[in-house]
């Protein structure tokens, strides 16, 4: 009879429990879906389909307004890490096409 190498569900769930709590900002992210859910158990965080059409309406435009902030924070945050654009026909610009000039000169004539 071959002894099997799988290992059980239980086995393989404690595993994966222990890499999630080993690694801290897993760890907050369960901390933080484990307060979530006690408080949707109390009844202190009320639900879309528990809330009437109006305050549903209400929530989700609230939920639209944060996301487009934050999108707008986001993309003025890479601009700013972004460097500034080469101004046209700056000394880096000028060189840099003399140098490509230069290789398509020599191109040429290493085809000859």
């Amino acid at each position: 009879m071959p002894v099997s190498n799988k290992k059980s569900n239980k086995e393989r769930y404690a595993k994966w429990r222990q890499r999630q709590l080993d690694d801290p900002e897993k760890r907050e992210r369960q901390r933080e879906r484990e307060k979530y859910e006690t408080k949707k158990l109390k009844g202190t965080v009320k639900l879309v389909s528990e809330m009437s059409d109006r305050e549903s309406r209400y929530k989700r435009k609230q939920w639209r307004t944060n996301q487009r902030n934050k999108r707008s924070k986001d993309k003025y945050l890479t601009t700013i890490n972004t460097p500034p654009p080469t101004p046209e026909g700056s000394d880096a610009q000028r060189q840099e096409n003399q140098n490509s000039d230069e290789r398509q000169q020599v191109n040429r004539n290493m085809g000859r």
